[in-house]
């Protein structure tokens, strides 16, 4: 009877172990990337002038970049030509858009590639996010009147490598 104890005690006691072994892999990427805080609002500025200025009721609009590794990136911004939509100027406006970094890690400074404040570039020194502000200011080239009406304009912000 014991024996038979003993035979059930251990067939009821024994557990199979099993091992494995469980595999990680990946690869160290740099990444860069540019969002919309908040997009701009643009006013009349006398008859002659669309931009951003406060005083007449205009809003900078807002970015951010976000780079993981430092010295590898650069940030670049370029004005529009041309508005997307207004109300039917007789006139090719003359545009312009004024990047500058308002808070993070970046401390790279701006550059006005062209020299007329459309191509602007800046190294992004440090890793991290940073916050930047995009005033817009477009003028007619000849004094004349902006037509009232609705006006859009897009200006690119790309992150592209060094």
């Amino acid at each position: 009877m014991f024996k038979k104890l003993a035979l059930v005690g251990a067939l009821l006691s024994a557990t199979n172990a099993y091992a494995v072994d469980l595999f990680f892999s990946g690869s160290a990427t740099s990444s860069c990337s540019v969002l919309v805080v908040q997009s701009g609002t643009l006013a009349a500025d006398g008859s002659t002038a669309i931009n951003t200025n406060p005083a007449a009721g205009g809003v900078a609009g807002e970015f951010q970049v976000d780079t993981n590794v430092a010295g590898a990136y650069a940030a670049n911004a370029y004005a529009p030509s041309a508005f997307s939509t207004d109300p039917g100027l007789g006139f090719a406006p003359v545009i312009s858009i004024y990047p500058e970094w308002t808070t993070g890690a970046n401390g790279g400074a701006w550059t006005d590639n062209l020299g007329d404040g459309t191509q602007w570039t800046a190294e992004l020194v440090a890793a991290g996010t940073t916050n930047g502000k995009m005033e817009f200011i477009s003028n007619s080239p000849n004094g004349e009147a902006f037509p009232t009406g609705y006006y859009e304009a897009f200006a690119t912000i790309t992150c592209d490598p060094i």
